[in-house]
Protein backbone atom coordinates (compact mmCIF):
# COMPACT_ATOMS: atom_id res chain seq x y z
CA UNK A 1 0.00 0.00 0.00
CA UNK A 2 1.48 3.34 -1.04
CA UNK A 3 1.73 6.01 1.63
CA UNK A 4 0.59 9.51 0.64
CA UNK A 5 3.36 11.90 1.74
CA UNK A 6 0.96 14.77 2.32
CA UNK A 7 -1.18 12.64 4.60
CA UNK A 8 1.98 11.38 6.31
CA UNK A 9 3.09 14.95 7.03
CA UNK A 10 -0.31 15.87 8.44
CA UNK A 11 -0.34 12.68 10.49
CA UNK A 12 3.11 13.53 11.86
CA UNK A 13 1.80 16.84 13.14
CA UNK A 14 -1.17 15.03 14.68
CA UNK A 15 1.21 12.52 16.26
CA UNK A 16 3.26 15.31 17.84
CA UNK A 17 0.05 16.97 19.01
CA UNK A 18 -1.11 13.71 20.59
CA UNK A 19 2.28 13.23 22.24
CA UNK A 20 1.95 16.68 23.80
CA UNK A 21 -1.32 15.78 25.56
CA UNK A 22 -1.03 12.07 26.39
CA UNK A 23 -0.82 11.16 30.09
CA UNK A 24 -0.54 7.94 32.08
CA UNK A 25 -4.08 8.38 33.36
CA UNK A 26 -6.18 8.86 30.20
CA UNK A 27 -9.02 10.44 32.19
CA UNK A 28 -6.72 13.37 32.97
CA UNK A 29 -6.00 14.15 29.32
CA UNK A 30 -7.13 17.66 28.44
CA UNK A 31 -7.69 18.14 24.71
CA UNK A 32 -10.16 19.35 22.13
CA UNK A 33 -12.07 17.20 19.65
CA UNK A 34 -9.47 17.63 16.89
CA UNK A 35 -6.60 16.48 19.10
CA UNK A 36 -8.59 13.49 20.31
CA UNK A 37 -9.15 12.34 16.70
CA UNK A 38 -5.53 11.21 16.71
CA UNK A 39 -6.28 7.49 16.26
CA UNK A 40 -7.79 7.71 12.78
CA UNK A 41 -5.66 10.63 11.60
CA UNK A 42 -2.29 9.01 12.30
CA UNK A 43 -2.79 5.62 10.67
CA UNK A 44 -0.20 6.54 8.03
CA UNK A 45 2.62 7.21 10.48
CA UNK A 46 1.59 4.18 12.54
CA UNK A 47 1.81 2.08 9.39
CA UNK A 48 5.30 3.34 8.55
CA UNK A 49 6.62 2.64 12.06
CA UNK A 50 4.91 -0.75 12.17
CA UNK A 51 6.36 -1.79 8.81
CA UNK A 52 9.84 -0.69 9.92
CA UNK A 53 9.49 -2.80 13.06
CA UNK A 54 8.25 -5.79 11.08
CA UNK A 55 10.99 -5.37 8.50
CA UNK A 56 13.90 -5.00 10.92
CA UNK A 57 12.92 -7.27 13.81
CA UNK A 58 10.83 -9.95 12.14
CA UNK A 59 12.41 -9.73 8.70
CA UNK A 60 8.95 -9.57 7.13
CA UNK A 61 8.41 -8.27 3.61
CA UNK A 62 7.00 -4.75 3.49
CA UNK A 63 3.91 -5.80 1.58
CA UNK A 64 0.14 -5.45 1.82
CA UNK A 65 -0.01 -7.91 4.72
CA UNK A 66 1.74 -5.60 7.24
CA UNK A 67 -0.52 -2.79 6.06
CA UNK A 68 -3.60 -4.89 6.78
CA UNK A 69 -2.17 -5.96 10.14
CA UNK A 70 -1.37 -2.36 11.13
CA UNK A 71 -4.91 -1.30 10.28
CA UNK A 72 -6.34 -4.23 12.24
CA UNK A 73 -4.16 -3.51 15.29
CA UNK A 74 -5.12 0.17 15.31
CA UNK A 75 -8.82 -0.74 15.12
CA UNK A 76 -8.41 -3.40 17.81
CA UNK A 77 -6.71 -0.95 20.19
CA UNK A 78 -9.50 1.58 19.76
CA UNK A 79 -12.21 -1.07 20.23
CA UNK A 80 -10.61 -2.85 23.20
CA UNK A 81 -9.72 0.30 25.13
CA UNK A 82 -13.08 1.88 24.34
CA UNK A 83 -14.97 -1.22 25.46
CA UNK A 84 -13.09 -1.42 28.74
CA UNK A 85 -13.44 2.33 29.33
CA UNK A 86 -17.21 2.11 28.87
CA UNK A 87 -17.44 -0.68 31.45
CA UNK A 88 -16.12 1.71 34.09
CA UNK A 89 -17.62 4.94 32.82
CA UNK A 90 -20.73 4.93 30.66
CA UNK A 91 -22.18 8.45 30.72
CA UNK A 92 -22.94 11.34 28.40
CA UNK A 93 -19.19 11.90 27.85
CA UNK A 94 -18.63 8.31 26.71
CA UNK A 95 -17.25 9.29 23.30
CA UNK A 96 -14.59 11.55 24.77
CA UNK A 97 -13.74 8.87 27.34
CA UNK A 98 -13.21 6.29 24.60
CA UNK A 99 -11.07 8.73 22.59
CA UNK A 100 -8.87 9.53 25.58
CA UNK A 101 -8.22 5.88 26.40
CA UNK A 102 -7.76 5.06 22.73
CA UNK A 103 -5.21 7.83 22.23
CA UNK A 104 -3.18 6.65 25.22
CA UNK A 105 -3.00 3.00 24.17
CA UNK A 106 -2.37 3.90 20.53
CA UNK A 107 0.53 6.08 21.70
CA UNK A 108 1.81 3.26 23.92
CA UNK A 109 1.76 0.92 20.91
CA UNK A 110 3.64 3.41 18.71
CA UNK A 111 6.23 4.22 21.38
CA UNK A 112 6.75 0.49 21.94
CA UNK A 113 7.38 -0.02 18.23
CA UNK A 114 9.91 2.80 18.14
CA UNK A 115 11.72 1.42 21.20
CA UNK A 116 11.67 -2.09 19.72
CA UNK A 117 13.28 -0.76 16.53
CA UNK A 118 15.98 1.07 18.50
CA UNK A 119 16.72 -1.74 20.95
CA UNK A 120 16.27 -4.84 18.77
CA UNK A 121 15.60 -3.79 15.20
CA UNK A 122 18.92 -2.06 14.59
CA UNK A 123 20.81 -5.00 16.12
CA UNK A 124 18.97 -7.55 13.96
CA UNK A 125 19.43 -5.37 10.87
CA UNK A 126 23.21 -5.27 11.46
CA UNK A 127 23.40 -9.03 11.97
CA UNK A 128 23.66 -9.01 15.77
CA UNK A 129 21.53 -10.61 18.47
CA UNK A 130 18.57 -8.52 19.70
CA UNK A 131 19.43 -6.67 22.91
CA UNK A 132 16.37 -8.13 24.65
CA UNK A 133 17.68 -11.62 23.86
CA UNK A 134 21.08 -10.72 25.29
CA UNK A 135 19.44 -9.44 28.48
CA UNK A 136 17.21 -12.50 28.89
CA UNK A 137 20.06 -14.95 28.20
CA UNK A 138 22.23 -13.15 30.76
CA UNK A 139 19.78 -13.87 33.58
CA UNK A 140 18.22 -17.14 32.38
CA UNK A 141 19.80 -20.14 30.69
CA UNK A 142 18.61 -20.04 27.04
CA UNK A 143 17.78 -23.75 27.13
CA UNK A 144 15.28 -23.29 29.95
CA UNK A 145 12.84 -21.10 28.00
CA UNK A 146 10.46 -21.89 25.18
CA UNK A 147 10.41 -19.60 22.18
CA UNK A 148 6.95 -18.26 23.02
CA UNK A 149 7.84 -17.48 26.63
CA UNK A 150 10.98 -15.73 25.48
CA UNK A 151 8.88 -13.64 23.09
CA UNK A 152 6.68 -12.58 25.99
CA UNK A 153 9.73 -11.60 28.04
CA UNK A 154 10.95 -9.50 25.11
CA UNK A 155 7.54 -7.86 24.87
CA UNK A 156 7.47 -7.19 28.62
CA UNK A 157 10.86 -5.48 28.45
CA UNK A 158 9.80 -3.25 25.56
CA UNK A 159 6.38 -2.46 27.04
CA UNK A 160 7.90 -1.63 30.43
CA UNK A 161 10.36 0.81 28.85
CA UNK A 162 7.56 2.41 26.81
CA UNK A 163 5.40 2.80 29.92
CA UNK A 164 8.40 4.27 31.72
CA UNK A 165 8.82 6.86 28.98
CA UNK A 166 5.14 7.80 29.19
CA UNK A 167 5.31 7.87 32.99
CA UNK A 168 8.26 10.29 32.97
CA UNK A 169 6.43 12.48 30.48
CA UNK A 170 3.24 12.43 32.56
CA UNK A 171 5.16 13.22 35.73
CA UNK A 172 6.79 16.22 34.10
CA UNK A 173 3.40 17.43 32.85
CA UNK A 174 1.61 16.89 36.12
CA UNK A 175 4.29 18.11 38.50
CA UNK A 176 4.73 14.80 40.29
CA UNK A 177 2.09 12.21 39.43
CA UNK A 178 2.42 9.09 41.61
CA UNK A 179 2.35 5.49 40.44
CA UNK A 180 0.00 4.58 43.32
CA UNK A 181 -2.76 6.57 41.62
CA UNK A 182 -5.61 4.05 41.02
CA UNK A 183 -6.24 5.21 37.48
CA UNK A 184 -2.55 4.99 36.62
CA UNK A 185 -2.22 1.53 38.21
CA UNK A 186 -5.11 0.19 36.12
CA UNK A 187 -3.70 1.85 33.00
CA UNK A 188 -0.28 0.27 33.53
CA UNK A 189 -1.66 -3.21 34.19
CA UNK A 190 -4.14 -3.26 31.30
CA UNK A 191 -1.79 -1.41 28.95
CA UNK A 192 1.15 -3.72 29.61
CA UNK A 193 -0.98 -6.86 29.15
CA UNK A 194 -2.56 -5.75 25.87
CA UNK A 195 0.64 -4.27 24.49
CA UNK A 196 2.61 -7.44 25.25
CA UNK A 197 0.07 -9.61 23.44
CA UNK A 198 0.22 -7.35 20.38
CA UNK A 199 4.04 -7.28 20.42
CA UNK A 200 4.24 -11.08 20.61
CA UNK A 201 1.67 -11.78 17.89
CA UNK A 202 2.70 -9.11 15.39
CA UNK A 203 6.39 -8.39 16.04
CA UNK A 204 8.33 -10.88 18.15
CA UNK A 205 6.37 -13.95 17.15
CA UNK A 206 8.31 -13.97 13.87
CA UNK A 207 11.78 -13.60 15.40
CA UNK A 208 13.99 -16.59 14.69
Amino acid sequence: MAVNLTNLTNSTYRFLGAWSIVRMCPQKIEANEEQLSFNAATLAITLVIFMLARGTIAGANLSVLPSAIATFVSSFIIFATGFVALIFKSDKDWKQTVQKWGIFFSMLWIVSLVIAIIIDGIAVWTGKSPLTTVIIDYFIDPGELSGTFKDFLRAIIISTIALGVLYIKSTNMNGGQKIIDKCMFFTVMFGCAMNCVLMVFFIYGDVV
